[in-house]
């Protein structure tokens, strides 16, 4: 557990750094988790991958998918063809009734659909779909959602949000699993201008966002600078009674640079180390290590610093000490039972 003398010793840091001391070299610090925090309740593993949890079939049944749907070659010969659409319909009626029927059964068509997105020919995913709704086929939400993790997991974020788009022009509707990748999706390929409507696509379907949905689009509005947005969001999550958490501290630490040197967001991101997965509270605070170097804060630096187990960073607390040598030494010197360190990965 993070002890409180700790980040009382940070806070008495911070302050006595604002007086002038000489400019530090540019340095980048970044501590391995095997630097990292050896006594802490089990943590909490919050995701800002945006990936929710699905039902998609796991890709090591989809590896051997053509076993059990032996049609997959063809399927993607045909569509490998360029054919038009109507020819293409006209000729897997005329000389592929096995495929058709495959086509035209919805768990054999999302496995079609799953399949294809994880081959080098993952676009064809969305005329997989798109040919068993023409065919006749009622899918549901799911056979978007699954299609839509699998093209996510492999970054193809152009393909995802084709997928949602078919998925609302075939059904009228969506999921918040489906908006929640069309977030992902815009933000990965940094296309921020519809963000501030997304919510509103919540309404209009009648699809409840969830902490995942505001914290994609905290981080879009983050990443685009957008401050003001990002606020407003922030706001709302406590308004719609999700009030932010050890992992909104943490998102938000981890974009910390950008914010710029907010000491409330230091202080909540350090308060929420002990709830966060160990991979994750050491890369929050490598980021405000870095955000200290680039103010030329070394005092503030080393007391972030003196949360790790301070054998493995006593080399980089040494090189970051520069005028002041005591404030280094008294660091080195605690006891290990005042500090906060991780262990382990």
């Amino acid at each position: 557990m993070l002890r409180r003398a700790g980040l009382q010793r940070i806070g008495q840091a911070t302050t006595r750094s604002q007086h002038l001391h000489p400019p530090l070299p540019a340095i980048s610090v970044r501590c391995l988790p095997s630097a990292a925090l050896d006594t802490r309740p089990e943590p909490l593993r919050p995701s800002f991958s945006g990936i929710p949890v699905s039902d998609p079939t796991p890709a090591s049944t989809l590896d051997s998918q053509q076993n059990i749907v032996p049609d997959t070659p063809l399927l993607l010969a045909l569509l490998s063809r360029k054919l038009s659409n109507s020819a293409l319909q006209e000729e897997i009626r005329k000389n592929h009734l096995s495929l058709l029927d495959h086509l035209r059964d919805r768990t054999i068509a999302r496995q079609f659909a799953e399949t294809v997105a994880l081959t080098p020919n993952f676009r064809f995913a969305v005329k997989v779909l798109n040919l068993a709704h023409e065919f006749g086929c009622n899918l549901k939400q799911n056979a978007y959602e699954c299609t839509a993790y699998h093209l996510a997991s492999n970054r193809h974020w152009h393909a995802v949000l084709a997928i949602v788009s078919l998925g609302e022009r075939h059904t009228g509707t969506t999921t918040t699993r489906l908006l929640n990748w069309c977030i992902r999706a815009l933000v990965e390929t940094q296309q921020y201008a519809p963000l501030p409507y997304i919510l509103e696509d919540f309404e209009k379907f009648q699809a409840k966002p969830n902490r995942r949905t505001l914290h994609l689009l905290i981080s879009g509005n983050i990443r685009n600078r957008d401050l003001h947005e990002a606020r407003k969001l922030l706001r709302l999550m406590s308004q719609i009674g999700l009030p932010p958490d050890s992992s909104t501290h943490a998102l938000i630490a981890s974009y910390y640079r950008d914010l710029g040197p907010n000491r409330q967001v230091q202080d909540q991101a350090l308060l929420s180390l002990t709830t966060l997965d160990e991979d994750i509270a050491v890369t929050v605070l490598n980021r405000l290590i870095q955000l200290r170097l680039d103010a030329g804060d070394p005092a503030a630096t080393l007391q972030i610093l003196s949360v790790f187990n301070t054998e493995q960073v006593a080399c980089i607390i040494k090189v970051i000490a520069g005028s002041f040598p005591s404030l280094a030494a008294e660091i080195l010197l605690q006891s290990p039972s005042t500090k906060f360190t991780i262990t382990g990965v």
